[in-house]
């Protein structure tokens, strides 16, 4: 299945290195098609956004209910009724998670895709690559540690010492190919950056911290925080500022071409995330929605209601039981008005919530 999965998206690789004859311009194209084709879950996880924000004044006023109690037991009940309350309103906390964890398996296959050209660009059987890893590695080397990039990089260098595996048509291939993976200053992105030669190589472990801040930040900006999430140690400056320097670290292990595909993916991701809130921008939360939610929660009163037995007219175990017609009125009454001062608040914080929108698209 996955052979299959990794074939289709190698061969789209493949059509974009034959519009442009460079692997730098086709990974640009690939990113974006690939993009494109991940944008309704894009959308999906947007909307989804849009509408937690637009709950969270309810949000704010159950919380509000509990503030300054922080017993667990407490705690289990508001979180009870938060997630009654987004039921009710339609909002599933998970459906978000959903588009992330598509997503983190369509990367892995591209990752394993664009470190693989001999396979899925220039087609070349898995006996000969194997073969040729040996050559590199000896016989008694770890073949599955050896890039397809670092073959490339090798045959280039000495091709005399692959003759045995490959002809003189597949060696001019591999050399007419090399030629697409040019960089600045006679560089080439088979290579690795290294801090002991100083090239234009150096320049993309830089260019990889500062995209992938801009995704974050821009992922930050238009995003709805969690209550207590700015104290979450995963949400903090190790996790903002570490994470990336992780990528870059693993930059000057892997070819350069790896490093051009996660620069221009943070970029278009940020790209993506800055379109879909101009057009489904999230609503900015203003102090008289939040008063009108509080409100709106404080009137949710238990309603009484009315229960009729009917029971034989010598039975007297329930007279102590016995509720007026007019005291059966008042109550009905009282529940209506109820229900009425309910749907003029919930109404109220409607109109609010279309005005601050109205607001925001115009102001954008």
């Amino acid at each position: 299945m996955f052979d299959f999965i990794y074939k289709a998206v190698g061969w789209l690789l493949a059509q974009c290195y034959n519009l442009t004859n460079h692997y730098a311009l086709a990974l640009i194209i690939f990113s974006l098609v690939v993009q494109l084709l991940l944008f309704p879950l894009g959308i999906k996880q947007q909307k989804n956004t849009v509408l937690q924000a637009s709950l969270k004044p309810k949000e704010l006023a159950i919380r509000k209910k509990y503030k300054g109690r922080n017993d667990q037991a407490t705690q289990q009940k508001m979180a009870r009724e938060i997630q009654e309350m987004q039921s009710e309103e339609g909002y599933n906390p998970m459906s978000g998670c959903l588009p992330l964890l598509v997503q983190f398996p369509v990367i892995i296959i591209l990752y394993n895709v664009i470190q693989r050209p001999l396979s899925y660009i220039l087609e070349f059987s898995t006996e000969t690559i194997d073969a040729l890893k040996t050559i590199i590695a000896g016989a008694e080397g770890n073949i599955k540690a050896i890039y397809e990039t670092s073959v490339i990089q090798k045959i280039i260098s000495d091709p005399s010492k692959f003759s045995s595996v490959l002809d003189t048509e597949q060696l001019d291939t591999i050399t007419e190919f090399s030629k697409g993976f040019s960089f600045f200053g006679g560089t080439s992105l088979l290579d690795s950056p290294d801090l002991s030669v100083f090239n234009w190589l150096l320049i993309l472990p830089v260019l990889i911290y500062a995209s992938s801040l801009l995704a974050q930040w821009v992922t930050r900006k238009f995003s709805v925080m969690q209550e207590g999430m700015e104290k979450n140690p995963m949400t903090g400056p190790m996790m903002t500022y570490g994470m990336p320097f992780i990528t870059v670290i693993f930059s000057f292990s892997l070819s350069a071409s790896i490093a051009i595909y996660w620069i221009f993916r943070s970029v278009i991701q940020a790209l993506q995330t800055w379109i879909l809130n101009k057009i489904y921008p999230i609503p900015e939360i203003t102090r008289e929605q939040i008063q009108l939610a509080e409100e709106a929660y404080k009137s949710k009163k238990k309603k009484k209601k009315v229960i009729t037995i009917e029971v034989d007219e010598d039975d007297d175990s329930y007279d102590d039981m016995i509720v007026s017609k007019e005291r059966a009125e008042k109550i009905e009454a009282k529940n209506k008005k109820l229900a009425e001062e309910e749907s003029e608040v919930d109404r109220k914080l409607e109109e609010l919530m279309e005005k601050a929108n109205k607001k925001d698209n115009k102001d954008k």
